[in-house]
């Protein structure tokens, strides 16, 4: 099994005008691993995460995350470990201020990012392109540039989903409004 998920953290905002932007409502429910489709919680450093299991989920639209970032600032990532695709984005203040891909269909080596990068980049990058050929390259067994847009996301969030934060507890959400098609239709 992997991660298929997308998540967003937001620093200067407050958790229920989020919730309320995103049409959102917390349950009484809550657990210690975010297994239900949408939860959230407050990170130990005062960032609101939420945490959404679904691959590409429409909260974490370029059009969503251009509205909700207003007054405040957002890291977004989506990840799917099955096919090794990574994505963070920088968002504040309305305007997406930098944003990194790793695909490993196009290659193991695929990386693409834009805009103004956090003055580490180039360092991890460096680094971990010089770890993945250390173990082969593009022949290896192991994929360290899907890291490299995590580790960004993780340096100014504090959120890493493969990395263990000690006593968090996320809160089970729910939509506010309900989808007059069932799930499995499409039209």
């Amino acid at each position: 099994m992997g991660f298929a998920i997308s998540w967003l953290a937001l620093k200067g905002k407050e958790p229920g005008k989020v919730r309320e932007e995103l049409g959102v409502s917390e349950t009484d429910e809550h657990e210690e691993f975010p297994e239900s489709k949408l939860s959230a919680c407050r990170l130990p450093n005062e960032w609101y995460l939420i945490y959404i299991n679904k691959c590409e989920s429409p909260y974490v639209s370029s059009e969503i995350l251009e509205s909700l970032s207003n007054n405040c600032e957002i890291i977004a990532c989506v990840i799917e470990e099955h096919v090794m695709y990574s994505r963070s984005q920088y968002w504040k203040n309305g305007n997406k201020i930098w944003q990194v891909v790793h695909d490993a269909q196009q290659g193991m080596l695929n990386l693409e990012y834009e805009g103004q990068l956090p003055d580490n980049f180039e360092n991890i990058k460096v680094s971990l392109f010089a770890e993945q050929e250390s173990e082969g390259g593009e022949e290896a067994d192991v994929d360290f540039i899907f890291e490299i847009p995590l580790i960004l996301a993780n340096n100014i969030s504090g959120f890493k989903h493969d990395e263990d934060i000690p006593d968090l507890e996320y809160t089970v959400l729910t939509t506010n409004k309900q989808s007059s098609s069932p799930w499995w239709k499409f039209w």
